[in-house]
């Protein structure tokens, strides 16, 4: 910043220009000028590849995390003023209208059962009827889904209880219960996970993936 160069002699009447023209005459042209090819390319590279903002803003971050392990840095430099206007230009320059995505309805989830879940369903639909009426009633993420294993639930009169190992919001990898209620509704999703199970003989003590791939 121009702050810095008051303590300089020669550096404090110059301009930003002037300044950038004396720093690189502390190399040799040939060097100088071969440093600035590279930098361009990674300028130009880095242009390219942040095409959003959360995508500068999560470079950002990451930098300033690396940052934060150097011990003889009295200030962390991506905390400077700088770099806040950086963020603030790429937040306005890239910024897009945020497309929500919409909710999964029950409506939704019923014409997927009433395809998947007949009489008749083989194992293929049947699983897909469990994955997804499951995923809706236990606020699943596709992650959770996979990480259930058969021993991890537990069946009850009225109801499931299922533990995950891990989850997203589980940042201490403590584990979480969840509960889910049964009915004796046709779209109930722990008469469907039963149907499922009985069909695929799936051992209950299992330690393998709930949802494992197909063969037939």
């Amino acid at each position: 910043s121009s702050k810095s160069w008051k303590g300089s002699p020669v550096l404090s009447s110059l301009n930003a220009n002037q300044v950038l023209d004396v720093m690189l005459k502390s190399r040799a042209d040939a060097t100088a000028k071969s440093y600035m090819r590279v930098i361009k390319k990674f300028l130009d590279w880095f242009q390219q590849s942040c095409s959003s903002s959360s995508s500068v803003i999560l470079t950002h971050a990451a930098l300033k995390w690396l940052h934060s392990f150097v011990p003889s840095l009295d200030c962390n430099p991506l905390d400077s003023d700088f770099c806040r206007n950086i963020i603030e230009s790429a937040k306005r320059q890239r910024s897009q209208p945020i497309m929500k995505k919409k909710p999964i309805t029950t409506e939704i989830i019923r014409n997927i059962l009433d395809v998947h879940n007949k009489e008749d369903s083989n194992l293929k639909d049947l699983r897909i009827a469990a994955l997804c009426s499951l995923a809706f009633a236990g606020f699943l993420r596709y992650d959770d889904l996979c990480n259930i294993v058969p021993k991890h639930i537990e069946f009850h009169n009225d109801y499931i209880r299922i533990f995950l190992p891990r989850s997203k919001t589980d940042i201490y990898r403590e584990g979480n219960y969840v509960y889910i209620s049964a009915s004796t509704s046709k779209f109930c999703p722990v008469g469907v996970l039963r149907r499922y199970l009985n069909l695929s003989g799936i051992d209950s003590n299992s330690n393998l993936p709930l949802f494992r791939p197909l063969t037939f």
